[in-house]
Parts: C-alpha cells; sequence; structure tokens
C-alpha cells in the first residue's frame, strides 16, 4: 500500500511582551519615580524626575535614565499586566549605570488577593549588559495583576550616579515575541482651570517589522458620569521603527470634573492617561476653630531610621512641594498630620537625643503649608503604643526604657496591641510638649491630643496624660486651643462607657473640643445614620453638661456605607458623592470641621489600580474625588447650618448661609429610583458645582 508523506509546517508559538512601552520610546509614559529625598545629601530637595537617553545597541532610540546624584533610595513602578498561573517567563532588560559596583533590583509584584514576589539583582556596569531573569508563576491561583518595581539593592549607600534602562522584556519562555504597537493620548498637564485650554498628544511608536496601519479614535470621558466629553479619530500609518506624536484639536475646558483620555483601536496596546478641572479657588482668611472648611489627613511623608536608615521625604514623581500645590488649588485649608509619615510634632521627631530638640523638620512642614495656605492640625503627645523594631518608632529609643509597660490591660484595649502600651515618664512627655508648642507659638491654632486612645488607654492613663499636655499647651502658647479624646468606632468599638470614665476624671476641663471618628455611622443610609451619630455624641455631652461643647470630626477613611474588608481596598472604594455627603452632613449636623479623607483617597490610580497598596498612585494626577472637595471649598467654606428638611422617600435637604445668601445640599440617600424633584425656582449645581438646567430632576 503506497502511503503519500505530508509535510506540516507548525506555526510558531507567539507571545506578546505585556511591558507598555518597553523601550521607552514614548518618553517615560507608563512609568513613575517614587523617591526619597534626603536633607544630608540634597539640601535643596530637589526631585529629578524620569528622563530618556540614547538607547542600547540594538535597541530602540531610547533608554530609561534614572539620575541619582544624591545617592537617594528609588523605585520605579512600571504599568501593570496581567500573567498566566502555571507559566514559565523569562524577564530581560539592558542595563548600565554611569558607575561601577552597583546593583538594580528588578522584582515582579502580585499584590491583591495574594501577595507574591519575584526578585533579582542585576549587576551594573559602565558598559551595556544584559540581564535575564527566569521564574515560575505555580503559585498563581488565575490569571493576575503584576506589575515591575526597579530600585536599588544598596537602599542608602548607593554610589551618587546614573541608572540606565532599556529593552524591557517580559516572554513566555519557549515563545517568539510578538511587538505591539503602543500609544497613549496625554495632556499637557494634570489640572487645570476652568476656562483654560488643554493640548493633548496621540503618541504611537511601532516597534515592529512591517508598516502598520490602524483607525483609532481617543475618548475623553468624564470619569465620574461616563459621558463622553468629546472625540477624535485617526488613520494611523508607521513605518517599522516609527514613533508618532500627533496633536489633538486644542479644547477649551468649561465644566469641572476629571476626565479619563483613553485611546482606542483594534490593534493598539494603549495606557490611560487622566486630567481634572477645578474651579478657581481664592484663600481667604479663616478661623479653624469657627470656619468650616476643606481638609484631610496626611502628611509630609518624612521618614526616620529604622524605616529608612536615612532621614527623607518621599516624593511621587513630583516635587515634594507639588502636592500641596495641588491640594492648595483643591481649597484643603487644614491637613491633620497623621498617616502621612513621621509627624512634625512626634517625639521622636523633635526629640531623637535626650535634651537636645530637632525642629528643622517641623519648620520645612509649616513653610510649605504656610505657602500654600493651610494650617498645620497636628496630633501631638501620640505614641503609646510600641511598634516593631523595624518600623517607624514612636516614642525615641531613650524613652522606651524610661517608660512602664502596660501589664493589667483595660478591657477596651484591642488585642492586637495587649502588652505593647508604654506610659512614658510624665515629666518628660510635658517638656517635649512644652519644647514644641513653645517652638511654633502661634503658628498652630488646635492641636489634637492622641488619636484613638478609647482603643488603648485605660481612662485613668489618657487623662493623666492629657493633663500633661493641657498644661504644656496652656504654658507654651495661650491661645492655642486643644481637642482631645479623639473618640473612635473603629473596629466596632463603643466609645461611650470609656467617655463616661474620662469625664468622672474631669477630662473636659483639660480640652476645647471633642474628636469622634465616627466608623460606626458613616452616612445616612448606614444602619447607624450618620446624623443619628452625631445626635447620640451630642446628648452625650448635654449628659456631661456640656450641651454646646464643639465637635470635630477628624477621620473617616472608610466613607462607603457597608463594611468591606477595611482596608485599603475599602479606603479605594471612595467616590465623589461619598465625599459631598459626609461633608455637608458633618456642616449640617453643626460639627465644626470635617476632617474625613486620607490624601491617599485623593490621586487617580493610573498604573497599579489592582495593586492593594495604601499609596499605589505612584504619580500625583489629581482624581475626580479632589474635584469634589474643589467645589466643596467654593460652595461651602465658612458656611452655617441653617435647616434640615427630611423626607419619608429618603431625601434630605440641608440649607446653610454663606456670605449672607442662602445655599442648599439636596440628595437621596435611600438609593431609591424614581425619586424626582422640582428645582426650577433655584439655582441648580451638579456636586462639581457645574451649572444644571432648573427643571425637574431625578435625585440620586
Amino acid at each position: 500500500m503506497n502511503k503519500t508523506a505530508f509535510l506540516f509546517f507548525l506555526p510558531l508559538a507567539l507571545a506578546a511582551n505585556p511591558v507598555f512601552n518597553p523601550s521607552f520610546e514614548l518618553g517615560t509614559d507608563g512609568f513613575a519615580l517614587e523617591k526619597e529625598l534626603r536633607p544630608d545629601t540634597n539640601p535643596e530637595m530637589k526631585f529629578l524626575p524620569l528622563k530618556t537617553a540614547e538607547g542600547a545597541p540594538g535597541a530602540g532610540k531610547n533608554s530609561l535614565k534614572i539620575e541619582n546624584p544624591y545617592s537617594e533610595f528609588f523605585v520605579v513602578y512600571s504599568k501593570e499586566f496581567k500573567l498566566k498561573p502555571a507559566i514559565e517567563y523569562r524577564l530581560s532588560a539592558k542595563v548600565r549605570a554611569s558607575m561601577k559596583g552597583e546593583k538594580l533590583n528588578f522584582r515582579l509584584l502580585k499584590a491583591y488577593d495574594q501577595w507574591l514576589a519575584y526578585t533579582k539583582a542585576a549587576d551594573m556596569t559602565t558598559e551595556w549588559s544584559n540581564f535575564e531573569y527566569v521564574f515560575s508563576t505555580d503559585d498563581f491561583k488565575e490569571e493576575s495583576w503584576l506589575h515591575i518595581q526597579i530600585f536599588p539593592v544598596n537602599r542608602e549607600d548607593a554610589k551618587p550616579g546614573d541608572f540606565y534602562i532599556d529593552d524591557l522584556k517580559l516572554e513566555e519562555t519557549g515563545k517568539t515575541e510578538t511587538f505591539s504597537v503602543d500609544a497613549i493620548a496625554a495632556p499637557d498637564k494634570n489640572l487645570y482651570l476652568n476656562g483654560e485650554t488643554a493640548e493633548i498628544n496621540l503618541k504611537v511608536t511601532n516597534p515592529g517589522t512591517e508598516t502598520f496601519t490602524e483607525n483609532a479614535a481617543v475618548n475623553v470621558t468624564d470619569d465620574y458620569s461616563g459621558k463622553l466629553l468629546f472625540s477624535e479619530q485617526f488613520n494611523l500609518r508607521l513605518a517599522p521603527g516609527e514613533t508618532k506624536i500627533i496633536p489633538l484639536k486644542s479644547r477649551k475646558l468649561e465644566r469641572s470634573g476629571g476626565y479619563l483620555v483613553t485611546v482606542k483601536g483594534k490593534n493598539l496596546r494603549t495606557h490611560d492617561s487622566f486630567f481634572s478641572v477645578f474651579g478657581k479657588y481664592e484663600a481667604k482668611p479663616i478661623d479653624i476653630t469657627k470656619d468650616f472648611a476643606v481638609a484631610f489627613n496626611g502628611g509630609l511623608e518624612y521618614r526616620m531610621p529604622p524605616n529608612s536608615r536615612k532621614l527623607s521625604y518621599r516624593v511621587y514623581n513630583a516635587p515634594l512641594e507639588k502636592r500641596f500645590e495641588f491640594y492648595a488649588a483643591a481649597g484643603c485649608r487644614i491637613l491633620r498630620d497623621h498617616d502621612g509619615g513621621q509627624r512634625g510634632v512626634n517625639w521622636n521627631a523633635v526629640e531623637e537625643k535626650r535634651g537636645v530638640f530637632d525642629f528643622s523638620h517641623l519648620d520645612r512642614q509649616l513653610a510649605i503649608y504656610d505657602a500654600n495656605n493651610i494650617t498645620l492640625f497636628p496630633v501631638i503627645g501620640c505614641g503609646f503604643i510600641e511598634n516593631r523594631p523595624d518600623r517607624e518608632q514612636r516614642w525615641p529609643k531613650w524613652v522606651v526604657p524610661l517608660s512602664e509597660r502596660v501589664k493589667n490591660n483595660p478591657p477596651n484595649c484591642m488585642a492586637g496591641v495587649r502588652g505593647k502600651v508604654l506610659l512614658p515618664p510624665r515629666d518628660l512627655y510635658r517638656n517635649y510638649i512644652y519644647q514644641t508648642v513653645k517652638h511654633i507659638k502661634g503658628r498652630v491654632p488646635v492641636y489634637e491630643v492622641t488619636n484613638e486612645p478609647n482603643l488603648y488607654l485605660a481612662p485613668e492613663a489618657y487623662i493623666a496624660y492629657l493633663k500633661e499636655a493641657n498644661t504644656a499647651i496652656r504654658k507654651a502658647d495661650p491661645a492655642a486651643k486643644i481637642s482631645g479624646f479623639c473618640l473612635s468606632s473603629d473596629f466596632s468599638a463603643s466609645a461611650t462607657p470609656w467617655m463616661d470614665q474620662c469625664v468622672k476624671l474631669g477630662g473636659l476641663n483639660y480640652v476645647d473640643a471633642v474628636g469622634f471618628h465616627p466608623y460606626g455611622g458613616r452616612q445616612l443610609g448606614a444602619l447607624y445614620p450618620a446624623d443619628k451619630y452625631i445626635a447620640n455624641l451630642r446628648a452625650d455631652m448635654k449628659r456631661y453638661g456640656k450641651p454646646d461643647f464643639p465637635l470635630w470630626n477628624t477621620e473617616l477613611y472608610y466613607l462607603i456605607d457597608q463594611h468591606v474588608k477595611h482596608n485599603s481596598y475599602e479606603e479605594g472604594l471612595v467616590r465623589p458623592h461619598h465625599i459631598a455627603t459626609r461633608f455637608l452632613i458633618d456642616l449640617g449636623e453643626g460639627v465644626v470641621q470635617s476632617i474625613s479623607v486620607h490624601e491617599n483617597q485623593l490621586w487617580k490610580r493610573l498604573l497599579t489600580p489592582n495593586h492593594r497598596g495604601i499609596s499605589n498612585y505612584h504619580e500625583l494626577v489629581p482624581a475626580e474625588n479632589m474635584v469634589a472637595y474643589n467645589a466643596l471649598a467654593r460652595l461651602f467654606e465658612a458656611a452655617k447650618p441653617v435647616k434640615k428638611i427630611r423626607l419619608d422617600n429618603g431625601v434630605i435637604c440641608y440649607v446653610y448661609r454663606k456670605e449672607g445668601k442662602l445655599i442648599a445640599a439636596v440628595w437621596q440617600y435611600r438609593k431609591k429610583k424614581g425619586v424626582h424633584a422640582d428645582l426650577s425656582a433655584f439655582e441648580v449645581m451638579d456636586l462639581f458645582a457645574n451649572p444644571e438646567t432648573a427643571e425637574e430632576k431625578e435625585l440620586g
């Protein structure tokens, strides 16, 4: 029997490099630089951004240049991408440095449902060399998001100089690489004021060996409403190795909001960009003890040993001052110094060595705040919980052996900190606060004494230290006010029994205001409604004989109604309407200030949105949440509550008076469909303060 032989040409297994802009032909788009600026080597605190330089031989025209003349620690972040489970991958790059003997870590990080890291160091020489790292994703449960981090092995002792990277590839081993045409439409800046013109450029690069043609569109969309602002079409044609920059039509921006810029094309790999539009805010003199204002939690991101072996300030792809310039434009007038690195008034920051006071960090903080019309609201005397040896130290090291470790933990003490509460000598505690307040006398109108003490301190202990703080502050700056207690319902805590004991011990004699953190009553539609939460706190104050005592909301990171995971993921769910409604509730209920969110919740997460880190934004791109605050600052700063109107269908209306005129906020908090209001008799604005047609509207 004759058999006919057939020769089959089996197709090669192909795989595309998932790294966006791997040869940096689009500049530094798709990458961001976080850096720790060192005052000792970089006294002017200069930030040197990522740049491009001449490409490596055999690669494209550009390479990535990381300048590090001040021996500062840095991390370069890539845009995230997905990898498949149970696959062997090869990460490779061309690398060199301007100095010999340095190493750069290349790390692939998976950080959401489970945290996994794959890391290998590249030896850097003054000549281009090839780096390669093979790893397997056998531990993956499913296809997962990762991103690349690049950072020095020598955290603070690296030699000064520059690092260069090119041809950053991630491939499945055994498969042939295919080329992706990358595109991004980038605005000329991330923040505009109403009436300014946006200049957007479409940037496209073709690394392949064949001519590329494609019909593409650039869409600019209101990221909150999903409405298309404008779109522009392009017929792309790029020769092999060609990069094009194509300007879009200039666009005058007339509505406040946050706008997502996307590129659409069947055969394009793209990265989104974003810009926000603010109304112009004009800072006027205010008294934060009387005038309601926009305020955040955060700080200067100051690092001390052992968090950082050198004193440093972390910055996010921009100079240190830039963050606060954005806050000033948004209308932020108060920053509560909390969860933003080492506080300027922390004991460890001002008296690291016994009897030697150094206020240089605090002075730098106040200078930056003053330049941006921001008032420092410091949490002082905070640090009773002993931290891990490798983390930020709360009390100075010399104080710890002098302190009393609490052995009989009170019932209100959280399980995780039992045995870790340290009570320092009271005379030393009082002197630290006195010296600090004396140094900044007249520049800080209100101090908050300790954060959430009802979660770890016995009432007797807190009142003892509150009394010491009161004595120090009143002596050093008699005009300064004191906020105390900082009552938290976080972790399902009930603060009332603890507060009752504090009052019996005379605690209200040592403060001018009571702070609270209403995690148990976030919004009007919550199981424990926000207004009822405040009313019950007021009822307690009446029971204590202080019915009109000032109340400050000084923290509420989780603004959504429901509890989800109580972590950075839940923080990230906060949207502009959560921000606006909580602010307006506190104002309408007569709270002195509403300092709810952390500054981390104000930035757009473009590179690694699926990374479950607290500060996973990496670059300063104001998000729509900041636009909401800008509207609140312009419309409601220094307003006073007038009336509250609640309807059975879940509609709430708060009426306020500002500069002699009435202004109201109305919304429907039960999330019912089909609830309408006739607004034809009013001037109407949306939550970004854009004008709306005065007519019947469905309330949301």
